[in-house]
């Protein structure tokens, strides 16, 4: 499942001229890649992230982001990593949902070994499509 992604081939394809529109960049995943550096580098401040996730939490109704009132989480996929990475993480995860994004950014982080290890992903098997 993708955004902006139609399942109509007659529509998504249609000629090269499909009718639905294709997201190339969006100016959440700007926002976001600014905060990941920044966090990164261990130079981020309540500066930045008002630059950055407070923008898109505010134009959801989320309540804003404060670096100093960070606490900690149980369910924290990077537990030995800063709350605020932590965080910054998970803003990616939830914002770029169904996006393509995740697979990239678990490989970019290191993290394979610590989030794909026996982990399957649901959807169709090949059995399904193969007939007897």
């Amino acid at each position: 499942m993708y955004k902006g992604h139609n399942p109509d081939y007659n529509q998504q394809y249609a000629g090269d001229v499909g009718t639905t529109a294709l997201i190339l960049f969006r100016y959440a995943e700007v926002l976001l890649n600014y905060a990941e550096a920044k966090a990164e580098l261990g130079i981020i401040n309540q500066g930045d992230i008002d630059l950055s996730i407070n923008k898109l939490r505010q134009r959801v109704g989320m309540p804003n982001l404060v670096m100093g009132a960070i606490t900690p989480d149980p369910n924290w996929k990077f537990p030995s990593l800063s709350p605020i990475i932590n965080e910054v993480r998970r803003e990616r995860r939830i914002e770029l949902a169904c996006e393509g994004f995740r697979h990239d950014d678990i490989l970019r982080w290191g993290a394979g070994g610590q989030l794909l290890t026996g982990w399957k992903p649901k959807g169709a098997k090949k059995n399904q499509w193969t007939t007897s």
